[in-house]
Parts: C-alpha cells; sequence; structure tokens
C-alpha cells in the first residue's frame, strides 16, 4: 500500500510540475520558478522512496537518499519567498516594500544555511515501513526548525493574501501542511507529511493561477 502511494504522489507532483510550467509560460513571473524547484524536489522524493526496495539496502540507496534531504534543506525555505511574491502580487501593501522582499529574503537565506549546518551533521540508517525502504536521518533529533518555520510564516501570509483577494487556500494548504507534520513519523511514518506537501504545493500553484486571473480579467 505504502508503495503505492510513493508512486501516486510522484505523479501528482509530475501533474503539478506540468501545471506550475504551464501557470510561468504565462507569466514568466520568478514566482512560479520559487515553486516549480520545490516541485522537482519533491518528485525526487517520493521516486527515491518508491523505488528504494528494488534498489535494497545499499550505499547507492543512501547517497540517493543524502540527496532527498539535501533538497529538502535548500528548497524548502524557498517557498518563503514564493510566498512573499505571491502577496506581492495580490496587492498586500507590506509585501509590495522592498524592505520586505529584502527580509524575507534573508530570512530563507538563514534557513537555508541553518538546515546546512545540520545536514552536515546527519547520519543515515535504513528503514522500512509498510513496502518502502529508505534510509532515515539518526544523528540531529528534534523538529525540523526550517521546515516548521516556513510553514508558518506561509500561513501567515496566507492570511493577508485571503483578507485582500478573499482567497483562502494558501492558509489553507499551509495549515494541513503544519498538521502532517505534526503527526509522529513513528505513528503514520511518512505518508501523511509526504501527501500534505501535494496539498501545499497545490495551494501555492492555485494561488498563483488565482492571482493570474486577477490581475487579467479584473475578477
Amino acid at each position: 500500500m505504502a508503495e503505492l502511494l510513493y508512486i501516486l504522489y510522484t505523479l501528482a507532483q509530475i501533474t503539478l510540475l506540468v501545471w506550475g510550467i504551464r501557470l510561468w509560460r504565462r507569466s514568466r513571473k520568478i514566482t512560479l520558478f520559487l515553486i516549480l524547484l520545490p516541485i522537482v524536489g519533491l518528485i525526487y522524493d517520493n521516486a527515491v522512496i518508491a523505488l528504494g526496495r528494488f534498489v535494497g539496502e545499499s550505499d547507492l540507496l543512501q547517497i540517493l537518499n543524502q540527496g532527498r534531504y539535501l533538497l529538502h534543506v535548500i528548497i524548502t525555505p524557498m517557498l518563503i519567498a514564493a510566498s512573499v511574491a505571491l502577496a506581492d502580487q495580490a496587492g498586500v501593501g507590506w509585501a509590495k516594500k522592498r524592505i520586505s522582499h529584502a527580509l524575507f529574503g534573508l530570512l530563507t537565506l538563514a534557513l537555508i544555511v541553518f538546515g546546512l549546518i545540520e545536514f552536515a551533521r546527519f547520519a543515515y540508517a535504513p528503514e522500512w515501513f509498510g513496502n518502502t525502504l529508505r534510509y532515515v536521518e539518526t544523528a540531529v533529533s528534534g523538529p525540523p526548525i526550517p521546515s516548521i518555520i516556513t510553514i508558518i510564516v506561509i500561513m501567515i501570509i496566507g492570511i493577508f493574501i485571503w483578507r485582500k483577494i478573499s482567497w483562502p487556500w494558501l492558509f489553507a494548504g499551509g495549515l494541513i501542511m503544519f498538521i502532517g507534520s505534526a503527526i509522529p513519523p513513528s505513528i503514520v511514518g511518512p505518508i501523511v507529511g509526504s501527501g500534505a506537501e501535494v496539498i501545499l504545493l497545490a495551494s501555492l500553484l492555485a494561488t498563483a493561477q488565482r492571482i493570474q486571473k486577477i490581475q487579467s480579467t479584473g475578477v
């Protein structure tokens, strides 16, 4: 069952990638590029988990899983910059100021640097869940601070966009991601969190599409 879900997650992320590329072609805005990069990373992430059992416990699979963690460290905070850009395009007052972009850009960079420092300390061990095999990080304890901060910031920005254009879905996507991340993997494995990632990225693309429609039609 788990391996089937990860195949479906991979296909869902590929669908989001196609959707995102179409939106990007309409506007050519960097906002979409900042959303597309995490989608590409999550396609890789889900595909590695889905195919892990076929690779088997090996140095190769460990390296592939190290790539998963590195991608998460680098691309997840980028969603902060993407959300601020969406707020700017939606007409949220503070998001139109250069100082806001600069401050959130610094926050994004700080979270990436923090994540890379932690990544350098990571150690890995193979773990089976359902019928999937992946390598998990075992050395660093505690919650993933950069991911939590990223989700909270997205939710806050989502509230401002909601108030500005009556569009609650970015906030809703962030909330679902926050709840999904809060469920201990020791209970449900990584399945819930990976599914919530699909919803979060879909909410970002839906928000970008909605803003494009408002800008082109005024409605």
